[in-house]
């Protein structure tokens, strides 16, 4: 099957997105253990009844309870780390777009179900706490080198994108026109949100591992536009400037965290 046609946005495959976050492959021989005990008591219900039901009743109240603990915990480690993300995406917002009234901060990881696309992992509007609910609930997804998004993923740890966009005045029908530009494909578009109608500014940058390895796509939605100032040169975002050495400095940091973060996936598999 091509894997163009592999919808990472199923609901089989949210299913096993959120799966991903919160199961190992560890649990795999928790089950198998489970299918055999199960399968030990029902031989022996054949011969001792008595002692079959209420150990099979014990058994499954015990893996309930070992179960239930296990997703709990690592969804207490996802939340975790999303808190840590969260403050750097919080002092973005402070140091480096606090005059601006509305953005949004989203990092694109590879989709486990379609490696072709990028799709939102953890998701920030100005004011959250909740980081990742955002982003399962998001339908946006990129290939390489599709709209700026998909830029930042193929030059990934090279460089940081600035793209400005013009004023849609709400109309979505124009800005699906300009975005078949940036060739992004019309089913991509239709998925994305209205608030991406207001955007003026787009932040993109692609993390890089400490093996060359692709980390992760950072990407800033803001609803004031790009302009450059004609005395210094220097970017301005609205009526402010675009202090790119915080900006950098707080994406090195990320960049760092997320590499923690793919280190400690591999040791837990």
């Amino acid at each position: 099957m091509n894997s163009k046609n592999i919808d990472p946005f199923s609901q089989l495959n949210r299913l096993k997105l959120w799966a991903l976050r919160y199961l190992r492959r560890r649990d795999i021989l928790l089950f198998a253990l489970t299918a055999f005990s199960y399968f030990f008591l029902l031989a022996t219900f054949r011969s001792h009844p008595r002692i079959a039901i209420p150990a099979a009743f014990v058994y499954t109240f015990l893996i309930f309870l070992i179960g239930f603990d296990l997703i709990v915990g690592r969804r207490n480690s996802e939340y975790a780390r999303s808190a840590v993300l969260r403050e750097f995406f919080e002092q973005l917002g402070n140091e480096v777009f606090c005059d601006v009234k509305k953005y949004r901060i989203t990092i694109f990881r590879q989709s486990p179900f379609n490696a072709e696309y990028i799709v939102p992992w953890y998701r920030y509007t100005k004011g959250d706490n909740d980081i990742i609910t955002p982003a399962l609930k998001s339908h946006a997804k990129y290939r390489k080198g599709e709209g700026h998004t998909g830029d930042a993923w193929e030059n990934h740890g090279q460089e940081l994108i600035l793209a400005s966009f013009p004023d849609f005045q709400g109309s979505r029908e124009e800005f699906a026109k300009y975005y078949k530009l940036l060739k992004i494909d019309s089913d991509t578009i239709s998925e994305l949100s209205d608030m991406m109608v207001s955007v003026r500014t787009i932040i993109s940058y692609g993390f890089e591992g400490e093996s060359g390895n692709f980390l992760g796509v950072l990407s800033i939605d803001l609803e004031e536009p790009l302009s450059i100032d004609e005395e210094t040169g220097s970017p301005v975002i609205g009526e402010t400037f675009l202090y790119a050495d915080t900006l950098l400095h707080t994406l090195r940091s990320i960049n760092i965290v997320l590499q923690g973060f793919a280190n400690a996936e591999t040791r837990t598999k």
